[in-house]
């Protein structure tokens, strides 16, 4: 979203390396070994607030959102499904996944590699970065029922964003403990011992 130029404007001296070892290509397994059917999703980065007929360039490093309003005659309006300079509307993840359900009736499980916010990162609080993984979570869940989950969260998850909280940081006004719990707490977690939760 947004001029990434002004915003990833940066640049690093890489030192050289010595010449790459030769490419190995890996065997194949026989075949007494299991096969399992496994959908990952990532960097969903839904917006809740997308407004289909708001502009996609509205001078902020991300649109689409309600707050920009609807576009100006003449001027690029976001459409109903999504679009390339904006984050992904829910009705668009929504029917994506029910597409996998209705179409990929084995899988064996789910990994959700996080990334669940958008990328207003101004906007954003620890209600609404949850209210965006609860949404996914919840999504899945309803459409993939009893299929398990196994989740990361990404460095949108938390507030501020990229914020990796340490145990050190229990208890203290960057703990993480307001996400863990919380995802702990939905269904994709079933699967997980006691231990594991808390």
């Amino acid at each position: 979203c947004g001029d990434q130029a002004n915003v990833n404007g940066w640049e690093v001296d890489i030192p050289e390396f010595p010449e790459k070892p030769p490419v190995t290509f890996p065997e194949n397994p026989d075949d007494t070994v299991s096969e399992l059917k496994v959908l990952q999703i990532t960097d969903v980065h839904l917006d809740l607030s997308y407004l289909p007929g708001s502009p996609v360039d509205c001078g902020l490093p991300c649109c689409c959102l309600a707050e920009t309003g609807l576009a100006e005659e003449g001027q690029a309006a976001a459409g109903f499904w999504g679009d390339y300079n904006c984050d992904l509307p829910s009705n668009t993840f929504e029917d994506m996944v029910k597409h996998v359900s209705e179409v990929h009736t084995d899988l064996d499980y789910v990994i959700y590699t996080g990334d669940s916010p958008a990328h207003d990162v101004w906007l954003q609080t620890t209600e609404k970065n949850l209210e965006h993984q609860v949404f996914v979570l919840e999504t899945i869940d309803q459409y993939l029922p009893g299929i398990p989950v196994y989740l990361t969260l990404g460095n949108h998850e938390g507030f501020p964003v990229n914020s990796f909280p340490t145990s050190t940081e229990m208890d203290t006004i960057v703990s993480g403990d307001w996400l863990y719990g919380a995802v702990g707490d939905l269904a994709w977690a079933d699967n997980l011992e006691e231990e594991a939760k808390t």
